[in-house]
């Protein structure tokens, strides 16, 4: 089967930096009083010029020269205790919980964002990551257009997340939302000639390991390689390497089609769909009907 007349389409997702937050929210004990606040970006983390963050629901600017994990805002209302949330994408604020959608598809056009929340009684607050960064190294000879990293135990990696504002110790993300997906997919904007590195923003959390399937320019695929990383920690790189190496033979492709369930309701085929044949992750690679789709290589 010759791929290299085949050509996809491919949904972009574009994680835009955007903040919203129920404006009714208000500190636990409301007060005419304001204080300063400090806040602090952890593991060095540099606070850029125009970054926005959320303090006790209220939305600020930060003004900076971009060469401080610190900063200082000013008439923040006082309360009994003190929230914030930084970099977290298109997610809205309610209360002392926050909800966003970790992206199934990026780009590397894009950046991905890297959320951070704080909480404390005093008006000081340590902003710390909920998310850790899987960086890869893959070698070879290819041009390479699309990644997909699969969570071998079928653990939560993108999709509808939350993330509790009042905590102790250090936060977590939980990705149990109305939809969530165990893959990601990495879209390259151009063909990455190899030997070349890709990183993978992922939930902070302990894995079974991952499998990687990689496209490269000419349709062509290596399927389902192992990657041994058993745990991704908040605000860290975990470095692994992977070479590689086309599948031998043409690749097969197979068209699978959902039975509708007993209300006469099929299932809905998108990009982010997860399949396993034989045991093994499959990728939804054209969708050819709503209840059709073409997956492979397999």
């Amino acid at each position: 089967m010759n791929l290299k007349n085949i050509k996809y389409l491919s949904l972009l997702a574009f994680p835009a930096v955007l903040f919203s937050c129920a404006k009714e929210q208000q500190p636990d004990t409301p007060s005419d009083e304001t204080v300063e606040v400090r806040l602090t970006l952890e593991n060095g983390r540099l606070w850029k010029e125009a970054d926005e963050v959320i303090v006790n629901g209220v939305n600020h600017t930060v003004e900076t020269d971009g060469k401080s994990s610190t900063i200082t805002l000013s008439n923040v209302r006082k309360a009994d205790s003190y929230n914030a949330a930084y970099d977290f994408g298109g997610g809205i604020c309610e209360g002392q919980l926050l909800t966003l959608n970790l992206p199934s598809v990026v780009s590397t056009a894009s950046d991905n964002f890297q959320p951070m929340v704080a909480y404390n009684t005093a008006p000081v607050l340590s902003l710390k990551n909920v998310t850790g960064k899987l960086s890869l190294k893959l070698t070879g000879s290819a041009d390479i257009a699309r990644l997909v990293l699969t969570a071998a135990g079928g653990e939560k990696i993108s999709g509808d997340a939350s993330i509790a504002l009042k905590f102790s110790g250090a936060p977590s993300i939980k990705v149990d939302g109305a939809e969530t997906y165990s893959n990601i997919t990495l879209i390259q904007s151009s063909p990455v000639a190899l030997p070349a590195s890709f990183d993978f923003i992922l939930p902070a959390a302990v894995y079974e390991g991952f499998f990687l399937t990689a496209y490269d320019a000419d349709g062509n695929a290596m399927t389902a390689k192992p990657l041994a990383v058993d745990a991704i920690r908040r605000g860290e790189t975990t470095e692994v390497e992977a070479e590689y190496v086309q599948d031998e033979g043409d690749p097969v492709y197979l068209t699978v089609t959902a039975q509708e369930d007993a209300l006469g309701v099929a299932a809905q085929w998108t990009s982010a769909s997860q399949l396993y044949v034989n045991g093994v992750p499959a990728q939804l690679c054209s969708v050819a009907g709503e209840t059709t789709a073409q997956v492979g290589p397999v």
